[in-house]
C-alpha cells in the first residue's frame, strides 16, 4: 500500500536490465527494485507532480518528464533528497543538523525541527519549537547526547528521552553561537561572535563567563569574534579559533598554532573522533591539527576547487570538505580527491553543515537535505562520444557536410567546433585533436576549448580528428572526424602548367626566330652597307676623276712644273689614304672629314682655271673639331655632284662653291652651296637629261638609308634647295645635310 488505491498511474517503466521498476503517477515517481519475485520500495520522488515517462541514457542518468512542468534529470550518482521535490513537507533551507549514536538525525528548516531515522520506513517526523518567530540557526547534542541544544534568538533545549522542549537560561552573550563543545564534567564551552563563553550548567547557570575555566590568562584576543571551539577531554586542552588565529589553552597557558610564520584564520571548524581538529580558512584551504602540530594541509594546489572552506566533517577514511565550488571527498590514506558537483546531484553548493550517519553523509543545504553514500564510486566508466558540431569556412557556416569537402584555394581559413557534452562530466575532461596534412602530433586542450581555428591552409587534403577524455581518463572509442580538401589555384594545376609551358616555349621559339631573322636582316644590312661603302669608295675613286687628276699632274710634269706636280701628287696620295682609312670605320672626326674634302676640292680644281673657281670650306668657330664625330664619307658625293653637274656646265667666269659646317644640339649641319646651272638646267642637258644624279649620289643614298635604319634617333637628313634670283633665274643649288653626332 505504498501507492495509494486512489493514485492514478500514468505509466510503468523498467531500466537496468528490467531490475528497476519506475511507476509514474499523478503524485510523483515511485522507485522499486526487483529482488526475486518481490518488489522492494526504494523511494518516492517529485511529490505532487504529474510524471509521464522515465528513460535512462547511456551514462546511467534518468530523465523524468512531467506534465506542464518540464523535464527533470536524476543523475547516475544522485543522492537521496528530503526537500520540496520528494516530500509532502514544505521543506526548504536546512540550516541546523546533528546526529546521535543511535542513528537518529535531527535537522531544522526555518522554525521547524525534524527527526529522521534512515533505518525505519516513513520515520520523518516534524515538531514545532516553542518560538514561532525566529529561525533555528543551529543544532548541537550535549552531554551523552541526551539533550539537543537549539540555537535561535531564544535558545531551547530538547530532551531526547522525554521528547519535550523547554527554554534554556539564555543571555545576550549567547545570541550568535558559532560553535560549542561539551566539557569533561557536563559543562559547555561556546564560541560566539563576541568571543569565548563558558557555562557550567546550561539549565541553571546564567553567568556564561569564561573566568571559571580559563583563569588568569592574559590573552587580549580571547574575546574576539570566533568560529570554532573544541575541548579535548583526554588532554584537558581547549582549542579556540577566531579572527586572530588558532590557540591551544592547556595548563594555564596558551599557545598560538601557526603555519610557519603565517596565522591560520578560521572560518569553519570540525573536531573529529580521531583527535584531529580541522580548521577551514578563507584563503588558504584546510588544516588538520593534532596537538600543537599541523598534520594535514589541503588547498587548491592539492586538488581543492576553492581555498574558501564552508564546513567540514570526516568518516573513518575520508575527509569531506564543502567549499563555495562544491563538495570534495579526500581519502586520507591515498590523498585522492573526488569532486562531487551538480552533475552528481549536488543541487546546491550552499552547504551549512554535514553529518556522517550509517555509511551515509547528510548535507544541510539551501535546497533541503541531501544524502550521499560515502562509499559511492564516482568513477565515470562511460566513454564519451565526441561530435563535430559545425564547420566554418572564412567565417561562414558550411551547412551541408559531405563525406569529403572540396574548397577553393582561397577558402583556406577553417574553424571546426566540436563537443562531448555529458551529464557526468565534472569539468576536468580534455580533448585531443590532430589535423592530418598539417601536423602528425596530437594536441591536448581542456574542456573549455571546443573550437579550433586554422588559418591560411595550403592546398592539400586534410583530416581533422578529435577525441574526448573524461575526468577519469577514459577516451572516446571513435573520434569525431571530418575530411576536407583545399584545391590548388589554377596557376598550380597541371593543365595551367602545361599550357604555360607551351606558351613559354612558343614565345621562346618565336623570340629565337625573330632574333635569328633580326640577326640575318642586320647581317644583310651590314653587307649592303659594306657594299654601299665600297660603291662610295669606288665612286670617290672613279676612273674619270682619277684620270683627270693624274692628267693634270702630268701637265705639270710636262711643263716642267715639278713643284706643282709633286704637291698635287702628294695631295692625291693623301686623299686616297684618307678614303681607304675612313671606309674601315663607323665614325670620323670633323677634322678628318674637312681634310678629305679639302684635298678632294683642290684636286677637282685642277680641271678649272685658277681664276674662274673659288671654293670656301668653313667651320663654325664654336665647334670643337677634336671631339665631334660624324658618319664618314657622307658629304663628298654631294660635293662631287656639285662639281660635275652644277659648276662644270656653268659657262660663267666666276664659279663659286661654299661648304659650311655648323653645330646644333645633337647634330652637325653641313651646307653645300654652288652657283652652277641648277637642277632644272642640268636635267635638260642632253647628256644627262634622263638622270640628274650621278652614280656616287645613288650609292650614297642607299648607304644613307641603311645608316638610318641602324640609328635609333637623330636620323641623317638630306634637303636640296634650288636657288633663284629676283627674276626667277636659277643661280645655283644648295644641299643641306644633317648628320647626327656620334
Amino acid at each position: 500500500h505504498i501507492i495509494g488505491d486512489n493514485e492514478f498511474i500514468s505509466g510503468v517503466f523498467s531500466t537496468d536490465k528490467q531490475n528497476k521498476i519506475w511507476v509514474c503517477t499523478y503524485n510523483g515517481l515511485f522507485e522499486f527494485e526487483k529482488v526475486g519475485s518481490r518488489l522492494v520500495y526504494k523511494g518516492h520522488y517529485f511529490t505532487k507532480k504529474i510524471i509521464t515517462k522515465v528513460i535512462k541514457d547511456r551514462e546511467g542518468n534518468h530523465w523524468v518528464s512531467t506534465l506542464n512542468e518540464g523535464i527533470y534529470i536524476m543523475p547516475k550518482n544522485a543522492p537521496k533528497m528530503i526537500n520540496n521535490y520528494n516530500n509532502d513537507l514544505s521543506l526548504g533551507k536546512v540550516r541546523g543538523m546533528a546526529a546521535d549514536h543511535k542513528g537518529n538525525l535531527y535537522f531544522s528548516s526555518g522554525i521547524d525541527l525534524y527527526t529522521y531515522n534512515p533505518n525505519k520506513y516513513n520515520s520523518l517526523t516534524q515538531f514545532k519549537s516553542l518560538d514561532y518567530f525566529y529561525e533555528i540557526q543551529g543544532l548541537y547534542l550535549l552531554g551523552n547526547q541526551d539533550y539537543l541544544f537549539i540555537q535561535k534568538k531564544v535558545n531551547e533545549i530538547y530532551s531526547v528521552k522525554k521528547q519535550n522542549i523547554k527554554v534554556a537560561n539564555s543571555s545576550s552573550l549567547l545570541l550568535s553561537i558559532k560553535s560549542l563543545s561539551s566539557g569533561s564534567t557536563g559543562n559547555v564551552h561556546f564560541m560566539t561572535s563576541s568571543g569565548y563563553r563558558y557555562c557550567s550548567d546550561i539549565f541553571t547557570d546564567t553567568s556564561y563567563t569564561y573566568s571559571k575555566h580559563i583563569p588568569d590568562i592574559d590573552d587580549p584576543y580571547i574575546s574576539e569574534r570566533g568560529y570554532g571551539i573544541h575541548f579535548d577531554k583526554k588532554a584537558d586542552a581547549l582549542y579556540l579559533c577566531n579572527n586572530f588565529g588558532v590557540r591551544l589553552y592547556k595548563n594555564g597557558k596558551y599557545e598560538e598554532i601557526r603555519d610557519g610564520k603565517n596565522q591560520i584564520i578560521c572560518i569553519s571548524f570540525y573536531s573529529g573522533r580521531d583527535g584531529i581538529v580541522w580548521v577551514g580558512t578563507n584563503h588558504n584551504g584546510i588544516y588538520g591539527i593534532e596537538g600543537n602540530k599541523i598534520r594535514y594541509h589541503f588547498d587548491m594546489r592539492s586538488g581543492l576547487p576553492s581555498h574558501m572552506i564552508k564546513c567540514i566533517t570526516t568518516d573513518k577514511e575520508n575527509l569531506w570538505v564543502a567549499t563555495i565550488n562544491g563538495l570534495t571527498r579526500i581519502n586520507l590514506l591515498t590523498n585522492k580527491h573526488i569532486q562531487i558537483t551538480q552533475n552528481d546531484g549536488l543541487i546546491s553548493t550552499d552547504i551549512y553543515r554535514m553529518e556522517v550517519l550509517n555509511r551515509q553523509i547528510y548535507l544541510a543545504t539551501a535546497k533541503g537535505l541531501l544524502i550521499f553514500d560515502i562509499n559511492k564510486d564516482y568513477f565515470n566508466s562511460c566513454k564519451p562520444i565526441v561530435y563535430i558540431t559545425s564547420f566554418l569556412v572564412n567565417g561562414k557556416l558550411y551547412n551541408q557536410i559531405p563525406e569529403i569537402i572540396n574548397l577553393p584555394w582561397n577558402d583556406n581559413n577553417i574553424n571546426i567546433d566540436f563537443s562531448a557534452v555529458g551529464m557526468t562530466y565534472r569539468g576536468n575532461q580534455k580533448y585531443l585533436y590532430k589535423l592530418t596534412g598539417l601536423s602528425k602530433t596530437w594536441t591536448v586542450v581542456d574542456a573549455n576549448v571546443r573550437s579550433i581555428p586554422f588559418f591560411e591552409l595550403s592546398p592539400g587534403e586534410y583530416t581533422f580528428e578529435v577525441y574526448a577524455v573524461n575526468d577519469d581518463g577514459l577516451k572516446s572509442q571513435l573520434p569525431g572526424k571530418i575530411q576536407f580538401r583545399i584545391l590548388k589555384p589554377y596557376w598550380q594545376t597541371w593543365g595551367f602548367r602545361i599550357g604555360s609551358l607551351v606558351l613559354f616555349l612558343s614565345i621562346i621559339i618565336g623570340f629565337v626566330r625573330w632574333r635569328t631573322s633580326t640577326i640575318y636582316s642586320n647581317r644583310l644590312k651590314k653587307e649592303e652597307l659594306i657594299n654601299s661603302q665600297l660603291a662610295t669608295l669606288r665612286s670617290q675613286m672613279n676612273p674619270h676623276f682619277m684620270f683627270n687628276a693624274l692628267n693634270s699632274i702630268q701637265e705639270f710634269i710636262i711643263m716642267n712644273q715639278k713643284k706643282e706636280a709633286n704637291s698635287y701628287l702628294g695631295k692625291f696620295a693623301d686623299l686616297m689614304r684618307l678614303i681607304l682609312e675612313m671606309s674601315q670605320i663607323d665614325k670620323v672626326s670633323i677634322h678628318k672629314e674637312v681634310e678629305s674634302l679639302r684635298l678632294y676640292t683642290e684636286l677637282e680644281a685642277l680641271r678649272f682655271d685658277e681664276a674662274e673657281l673659288k671654293v670656301d670650306l668653313l667651320i663654325a668657330p664654336e665647334m670643337d673639331k677634336a671631339i665631334i664625330y660624324i658618319p664618314p664619307m657622307i658629304i663628298q658625293p654631294f660635293v662631287e655632284n656639285a662639281f660635275k653637274h652644277g659648276l662644270s656646265p656653268n659657262q660663267g667666269a666666276n664659279k663659286l662653291m661654299t661648304i659650311v659646317f655648323a653645330e646644333i644640339e645633337n647634330a652637325v649641319i653641313c651646307t653645300i652651296t654652288d652657283n652652277g646651272i641648277g637642277r632644272v638646267a642640268s636635267a635638260n642637258n642632253k647628256k644627262r637629261r634622263l638622270v640628274y644624279q650621278s652614280f656616287a649620289v645613288n650609292a650614297s643614298s642607299q648607304r644613307l638609308a641603311l645608316l638610318n635604319d641602324s640609328l635609333k634617333s637623330n636620323k641623317i637628313g638630306i634637303k636640296t634647295i634650288d636657288l633663284y634670283d629676283d627674276d626667277d633665274v636659277s643661280i645655283g643649288t644648295q644641299v643641306i645635310v644633317t648628320l647626327p653626332k656620334m
